[in-house]
């Protein structure tokens, strides 16, 4: 049912998916995660100054992300655990996100922590919409999974201001936004290894 306490569940879940966060401001409340969007300028310090340089350095993260979500999700079907398979990669992507920042300058190592953080984000994918489902049931699902997605797209239009208000805040930095980006998904991992959905979930 429609029950605070479903609602409850539902808000918990939904602040837990923090993968929404990106790495740049590039994206809209609709387009779902862009974790693996670079900044055009990182791409173009070595060498990705065309269009088809910049969508072929943009699909790597995706590529190696599909592998290791299809590995990640197997390696939870086979323990029957969810919770710390959407927690940890949260982590690894909010380590990554930071490393992002702090290495603007070195634009080869900036990039392969972004390939880093676009991995981990896709990893939660598989991972976290099982949880709903065993969390909530019957028409609780229906309502709990329209309240998660509302927080998604809340996160979806919020981070990408939220990204460019302190770019402009700190004169044009991106570490600032960075920093901003991986504490959203800091809290994510938290949030997401504090909620438990089943008996596997320990």
């Amino acid at each position: 049912d429609g029950s605070p306490a479903t609602l409850n569940h539902a808000r918990g879940l939904a602040a837990g998916r923090c993968e929404r966060p990106t790495a740049c401001a590039a994206t809209s409340p609709t387009s779902g995660c862009r974790p693996a969007q670079r900044p055009r300028a990182i791409i173009a310090d070595f060498g990705g100054d065309t269009p088809l340089k910049v969508g072929l350095f943009n699909a790597i993260p995706y590529g190696l992300g599909v592998i290791a979500m299809v590995l990640v999700a197997r390696h939870s079907d086979r323990t029957g655990e969810r919770r710390w398979h959407v927690a940890i990669p949260l982590f690894v992507g909010a380590v990554a996100m930071l490393g992002a920042g702090l290495t603007l300058q070195h634009p080869v190592i900036s990039f392969c922590f972004f390939i880093i953080v676009g991995i981990a984000a896709m990893t939660t994918l598989g991972n976290f919409w099982p949880r709903p489902t065993r969390l909530l049931a019957g028409t609780a699902a229906a309502s709990g999974i329209a309240v998660i997605n509302s927080f998604g797209n809340i996160g979806g239009f919020v981070g990408p201001y939220a990204f460019g208000w302190l770019v402009d805040l700190t004169g044009g930095r991106n570490t600032a936004g960075l920093i901003f980006l991986s504490v959203s998904l800091l809290v994510g991992g938290i949030i997401a290894a504090s909620i438990r959905a089943g008996a596997h979930d320990s």
